[in-house]
């Protein structure tokens, strides 16, 4: 069990480093390109490498007798209303405004927890969600890195896609009885891939546009860093929540 209870806490620890990094490479995709094109690439990508990895059974994935309507309605939420929200977001404010927005998720799956799954909260979970925003808003503040109120647009689409992120934070713990994070991962991906791939066909988006995007190194580089451990990241943070559920703290899920 503290071998597992460790995991549990590693888990979230990397997924948080994960998530902090993927702002700035996002914001990176964004500003060579649009977020349709940034997605329908991270997704095809991600999408590949899970299929990849279910074809030769390293993963195993059962959906059979299983309510998928389930997980449509949170990869609306979140890969696909998340992400979008987010790219479109820093093309107006910068990673680290988008990352101070951010830390309001926590307090959001708070509330949410407690008005849809009627968790219990005590006050020192309440004082550690204050203090942790708070010590962010301290941090960047402390860097000169201060909130601009100036583009309400960027502001308003980062905070919309925290409260995408914190549905499907709750949603995905609500349905985690029927699916494993695998399962859900999965088809979070494949949700993501034909969403962002179908808007890019309408688009007329094409092989030549493909390589010349990925001729451009930064553009490359973090997409791969977006489609590779942030997938991996979404797989460990489902193993993080499976075992911190035995857990009495309330963890985030994350990419």
């Amino acid at each position: 069990m503290k071998n597992n209870k460790n995991l549990g806490y590693l888990s979230v620890i990397l997924s948080n480093i994960i998530i902090g990094l993927s702002f700035l490479f996002t914001k990176q995709a964004v500003s060579i390109t649009n977020p349709y094109d940034t997605l329908a690439m991270r997704f095809s990508i991600s999408f590949l490498i899970i299929f990849i990895a279910f074809i030769f059974k390293i993963i195993k994935i059962n959906f059979k007798g299983k309510d998928i309507k389930k997980l449509i309605i949170i990869s609306i939420f979140f890969p696909s209303g998340f992400f979008l929200l987010q790219s479109i977001g820093l093309q107006w404010i910068n990673s680290s405004e988008a990352g101070i927005i951010s830390a309001l998720t926590p307090v959001l799956i708070l509330i949410l927890s407690i008005i849809f799954l009627k968790e219990n909260v005590n006050i020192k979970q309440v004082l550690s969600v204050i203090i942790s925003i708070f010590g962010v808003i301290f941090i960047f503040y402390m860097k000169g890195n201060v909130l601009s109120f100036n583009n309400i647009k960027g502001i308003a689409f980062i905070f919309l896609s925290c409260v995408c992120l914190s549905i499907a934070s709750i949603l995905s713990r609500k349905y985690s009885k029927e699916f494993t994070p695998i399962e859900i991962c999965f088809f979070m991906q494949l949700f993501g891939f034909l969403a962002f791939f179908t808007v890019e066909i309408y688009k007329g988006f094409g092989i030549s546009n493909i390589f010349s995007l990925f001729s451009n190194a930064s553009f490359a580089i973090a997409i791969v860093y977006l489609a590779v451990p942030c997938t991996l990241n979404g797989k460990s943070t489902g193993l993080g929540l499976a075992i911190t559920k035995e857990l009495v703290e309330k963890k985030i899920s994350s990419y």
